[in-house]
């Protein structure tokens, strides 16, 4: 659309969820938890991101994690498996662990209720996530997920095989800092704003400007730059293993291995699978995810009418959202960029 800033926008979907998640929830009793609190808050955090923070863009995107239940987890996580548990793993709060606890005359009153509301806070999440995956293609913000792969990936690769196709650029949306090494010259990257931080639009040039000059003269890009660093365990969040030795500098540690030189690698295995790891051409259908950035991106999803939106809240129970800031979100985006029958079935 003419005026807007950018073309497509990738938003961090897990985190803003997360995020949203906390603020509808907080102090509330377990009955009056409403996952379409949740969906109202991230259609007003989408809104804002225009209105107030002037990122304005022909089509929104909320790209998710998924799990894939062939590999138990996702992609990156599979690839190390044999060195790292990467990103950690937690157990869920169900209904049989409540039924458990209370059968457990060692537990008390209140760990059953932190339990219980633990329990209530996932069920508005899942909910909340339904409404996003199956509704949010009618009201022109498409989910995008594919089984294995993490925002990271998507963003990621979007990234890269959009440059220099777009007019306008891109812009990856989240508060994970690693994203800032997945940006080109057509790509910028905006940090949401939370307590205590503003938001800031951070640039490849920005980022480029951040390596090493003497890894530069050798060829070392942005992204390849965090691949290194994240695998020899010197940065990053993703609790990868440490593979560097002890008192070993990271920069000159690069620069062995860009010679063949592996002697300030602790376990050259591991570092290996990591730095794989970021290799997104070895990933499993990496052919139909750039089929999906290349082309369906182009036509994913519909701008419902406001009758549709309408029948959108009242059935998920939203309510304060009026016509006119539905009409303020959606008025923005190229309506080329859709097609008729909101279908975001890959």
């Amino acid at each position: 659309m003419i005026g807007n800033k950018f073309n497509y926008v990738f938003v961090d979907g897990s985190f803003l969820l997360t995020r949203n998640l906390f603020v509808a929830t907080k102090g509330k009793d377990i009955k009056d938890m409403n996952p379409g609190d949740v969906v109202k808050i991230t259609i007003q955090t989408l809104t804002k991101l225009a209105k107030t923070w002037g990122i304005t863009a022909d089509k929104i995107f909320l790209i998710f994690d998924e799990w894939d239940k062939n590999l138990g987890g996702y992609i990156r996580s599979w690839m190390i498996r044999d060195y790292v548990q990467y990103k950690g793993s937690r157990k869920w709060v169900t209904a049989k662990t409540i039924e458990d606890m209370k059968n457990d005359p060692t537990i008390s009153q209140e760990e059953i209720e932190k339990a219980e509301r633990e329990l209530a806070v996932n069920n508005v999440k899942f909910a909340a996530k339904s409404i996003m995956k199956e509704e949010f293609k009618n009201i022109g913000i498409p989910y995008v997920s594919w089984p294995g792969w993490e925002f990271d990936d998507i963003a990621t690769m979007a990234s890269f095989i959009l440059n220099g196709k777009t007019d306008k650029p891109n812009v990856i949306v989240t508060k994970d800092t690693d994203l800032q090494y997945s940006l080109c010259p057509s790509c910028v990257f905006f940090s949401l704003p939370t307590s205590g931080s503003e938001p800031k639009i951070i640039t490849y040039d920005e980022m480029y400007n951040t390596i090493p000059q003497t890894l530069k003269d050798r060829g070392v890009g942005l992204y390849q730059y965090h691949s290194f660093c994240d695998s020899l365990g010197i940065s990053g969040h993703n609790d990868n293993l440490k593979t560097i030795k002890s008192g070993r500098n990271g920069i000159t540690t690069i620069l062995h291995i860009l010679d063949g030189d592996y002697s300030d690698v602790a376990n050259k295995d591991a570092f290996d699978a990591q730095m794989k790891s970021f290799n997104l051409s070895l990933f499993p259908d990496v052919s139909e995810v750039q089929n999906m950035i290349l082309n369906k991106f182009q036509t994913l999803g519909h701008v419902g009418s406001l009758s549709v939106f309408r029948d959108f809240c009242n059935r998920n129970k939203i309510s304060g959202i009026s016509d006119t800031y539905y009409m303020g979100l959606t008025e923005r985006f190229d309506q080329k960029l859709f097609s008729n029958e909101g279908n975001s079935n890959f």
